[in-house]
């Protein structure tokens, strides 16, 4: 790999701003050190946890703080970094719920942004990497201009799943991703259970207070989970069945590009018709699909708060 040389007419960066670079060590160590190097000759100050975080530090403390002192997160995608129970999935949350932009940059082949960055456009790096870093310092200037993750485009006729209304948990997800601890032995139950072939719906009961949410929370960042939902008492809708349905439909879209394009051959349907709508809008699609999308593993939805 190699990296640009400044570019002069792009013009220093305001006030050397930070940018933290999130990647998963075991197989994004390089590529961020690349990415490091490309904005450092171009003004921006860089911060990576491996230099950034002294010796005997509070881990998540400090990853916390290095996001919420940046003005935008890079996360690198690998297959490290976009596991399940990868430590980027609570970075990229957290950056989310700081209102910190994300800019997702891919370096490796096939791999689906997962659900936490799903809605946001990504730019890859194999191939014409000279281009592709030319577009990463492009998109960090317009980023610096509106403050906003670049999100992905759909044309000036969107198809419909991309116009539902449908509710925001950024909120849920912020409050609890990256200061749940313990019970990670609940985790590894649940893991295993789902894995089990007879396996399709499991219920968690708890007492007012014993942690549900924060549980269904840390599920979307520490399991397969492909889309979550939460009835909210801070809005009202989420606890209407179309509600779910229509973020459902929305998240798998994102994920899923073949199911995407099936849903565009479709008429949107009518939501209030909740007994024939999963069926005809989810089941039947993903079933047309199913050899287009690669499952390593159970496919996992969370639902909080159905009491």
């Amino acid at each position: 790999m190699g990296y640009l040389g400044p570019v002069e007419e792009a013009g220093p960066p305001a006030a050397r701003e930070q940018i933290f670079v999130s990647y998963g060590r075991r197989d994004g160590a390089e590529a961020a050190e690349e990415l490091c190097a490309l904005l450092e000759d171009h003004g921006y100050r860089v911060w990576l946890d491996k230099r950034d975080i002294p010796a005997g530090s509070m881990f998540p403390t400090r990853i916390q703080e290095g996001i919420e002192g940046s003005k935008l997160l890079v996360a690198v995608l690998t297959p490290w970094s976009v596991r399940p129970e990868s430590w980027c999935l609570d970075e990229w949350v957290h950056a989310r719920t700081s209102q910190v932009p994300i800019l997702p940059v891919r370096f490796v082949d096939g791999i689906d942004p997962p659900l936490p960055i799903a809605r946001f456009s990504y730019i890859d790096v194999f191939g014409d990497q000279e281009g592709a870093f030319a577009e990463v310092l492009a998109q960090i200037e317009v980023i610096r201009r509106t403050g906003k993750s670049p999100t992905r485009e759909f044309g000036v006729d969107p198809p419909w799943w991309t116009r539902v209304e449908r509710p925001d948990f950024g909120a849920e997800l912020g409050r609890h991703v990256g200061r749940f601890v313990g019970r990670g032995w609940l985790f590894d139950l649940l893991r295993e259970r789902i894995r089990e072939p007879d396996t399709r719906v499991i219920l968690l009961t708890g007492a007012t207070g014993i942690g549900k949410t924060a549980i269904a929370a840390q599920a979307a960042v520490r399991l397969n989970v492909r889309g979550v939902h939460f009835c909210s008492r801070r809005i009202d809708r989420s606890c209407r069945p179309e509600s779910w349905l229509a973020g459902l439909v929305h998240q798998l879209a994102l994920q899923f590009p073949a199911y995407g394009e099936q849903l565009e051959s479709m008429p949107e349907p009518d939501w209030q018709d909740t007994r024939s709508i999963f069926r005809t809008v989810v089941a039947d699609p993903l079933k047309r699909v199913e050899s287009s999308i690669d499952i390593s593993e159970p496919l996992v939805f969370v639902v909080d708060g159905l009491d």
